[in-house]
């Protein structure tokens, strides 16, 4: 869970959220960097070494234990409601990292949602 908040965090402050521009960085697919986010895969040692390397930061940046303060600004971060924008930047960068199936399957769920969402308000 400590590499997440310090991955999406890092992304945040260096890349403005984009996951995309984030990938490139550091060599690697949106796909790839999504699945670390969102737990589907484990940011392991390797993934780690390479983004430390690639960003030029500290050797064992995400193995450094957090102070209590900064897990929970991470946290606080993680759990604050998205912006419209940051939304959009996020649909718009999984739909390119996929094929045609992909991003009609991935067009159904946001038509899904946005009707769940309009329903609500």
């Amino acid at each position: 869970m400590t590499r997440a908040l310090l991955l999406r965090s890092l992304i945040a402050e260096r890349f403005g959220g984009n996951q995309s521009h984030f990938a490139r960085a550091i060599d690697r697919t949106p796909a790839q960097v999504n699945q670390w986010l969102t737990g589907h895969r484990a940011l392991g040692d390797a993934g780690a070494r390479t983004i430390e390397l690639a960003l030029g930061l500290t050797p064992g940046y995400f193995d450094k234990p957090l102070s209590y303060s900064r897990r929970g600004a991470l946290m606080a971060r993680q759990i604050a409601e998205p912006s419209a924008d940051d939304i959009i930047a996020e649909v718009v960068s999984l739909l390119r990292s996929t094929d045609q199936t992909g991003r009609i399957m991935a067009l159904g769920a946001v038509r899904a949602a946005l009707a769940g969402y309009a329903r609500k308000g």
